[in-house]
């Protein structure tokens, strides 16, 4: 966050998780795919077509953020799902 940004304690507002996540290098799965991801499902590293150590937001195709994927030994795992 920038300090652009930044507001008054009483101009306070929620935002989307995927806000606070832009910085790391997402990706948009199917929706075959999006569907294991929100059920936690261990993914090969492949199938989400991920590069670098991650942890990497998982997107729905509709741009939803469903997980957060991280490394598990060549694999992916959920290190938080989202949707339920």
């Amino acid at each position: 966050f920038t300090v652009d940004e930044a507001r008054p304690v009483d101009g306070l507002q929620l935002l989307p998780a995927a806000v606070g996540l832009r910085d790391l290098p997402g990706v948009i799965v199917d929706e075959a795919t999006a569907v294991d991801v929100s059920h936690g499902k261990v993914l090969d590293r492949d199938r989400l077509a991920t590069s670098g150590e991650g942890p990497w937001p998982v997107h729905g195709p509709d741009g939803t953020l469903i997980a957060v994927y991280e490394d598990l030994q060549g694999r992916v795992k959920p290190a938080v799902v989202l949707v339920g």
